[in-house]
């Protein structure tokens, strides 16, 4: 898991830098400075600040990078790899460790049962592993906005956590809590369980006999992560807008009054939005976790996943 994040984070941070786009934001219009990028983070001055800062309308994928780079350099597209390499390494290896006995809880001991027992599977899992691992994923996205302030926030990992724990206690670290559990839940049924799936599949029909054969993980991984991203960028674009709100003067009053706002005020188009850098972050993510873990799994265990 920690490899793969490293390996795929710069298209993570562009992805979140497309979602927090508006269609009728102007190009370089100042907003509050409270107002941050992510998926996981809030405004978290106690009293609120009217320092001008700017959020690029970044019209597509290779004009948000350019944006990153040329303002910030390499570093930039690694802003907030900490938290992510953390959230992940406690995240998927909760999730990989679980599936399995979740799945037998529902009545299957083997890969060969219907797929929506291993999409349910894959969503209690995804669910429950979020709710611990949603404080790293605030931090993770807090820092990445934060590169793209005049005024930087933060002097590292662990100020962010001093300044958000001081400033506005415990609880702040669980904001949104709702559309994260959604996006993981989704997420990790997509990525868990249609893996599994697509694996009983291709063995069933005999495309491939060998259960230990890369190309069978490469190939499962590559269609996992598609599926991955199509039922979560929806849920991950809701998250990213309710959560990137200011805390002092809020937008949205929920997740669902978020979502009627997108889809009222910019269509249902918005909803895809990301989508291409998220698909180009899970596909080469999900290649490099399973081959690693199908690897693992077989070294350590001397069976396959």
């Amino acid at each position: 898991s920690a490899f793969a994040e490293v390996l795929t984070f710069p298209f993570d941070t562009v992805k979140v830098y497309l979602q927090l786009q508006h269609r009728n934001m102007p190009s370089y219009e100042p907003i509050a400075k409270e107002l941050e990028l992510g998926s996981s983070h809030i405004g978290m001055k106690s009293g609120f600040s009217h320092h001008p800062s700017t959020i690029p309308f970044f019209s597509n994928l290779k004009h948000s990078a350019e944006e990153i780079y040329n303002n910030h350099g390499l570093r930039g597209f690694y802003r907030g790899w900490k938290p992510a390499v953390l959230r992940a390494s406690l995240n998927n290896a909760l999730s990989a460790t679980i599936y399995k006995p979740v799945r037998r809880c529902l009545g299957y001991d083997d890969r060969n049962c219907p797929l929506y027992i291993k999409l349910a599977a894959g969503m209690l899992t995804g669910a429950t592993t979020q709710i611990l691992a949603s404080p790293t994923d605030l931090l993770k996205v807090r820092m990445q906005a934060d590169s793209t302030r005049t005024i930087r926030e933060y002097n590292g990992f662990r100020d962010a956590i001093r300044k958000i724990y001081g400033e506005h206690g415990l609880l702040a670290f669980w904001k949104g809590l709702g559309p994260s559990m959604l996006r993981a839940g989704f997420s990790v049924a997509a990525t868990l369980g249609t893996y599994d799936h697509c694996k009983a599949l291709i063995l069933q029909h005999e495309w491939c006999t060998d259960d230990k054969d890369w190309r069978l993980h490469f190939v499962c991984s590559m269609a996992s992560g598609l599926c991955a991203t199509t039922l979560a960028v929806p849920f991950d674009v809701v998250k990213t807008r309710y959560q990137s709100q200011s805390m002092h003067e809020p937008i949205y009053r929920s997740a669902r009054h978020c979502c009627a706002e997108i889809a009222k005020n910019e269509g249902l188009r918005v909803f895809t939005q990301g989508f291409f850098p998220m698909y180009c972050r899970l596909g080469p993510w999900q290649i490099a976790f399973f081959l690693t873990f199908e690897f693992l799994h077989q070294e350590l265990l001397g069976i396959t996943f």
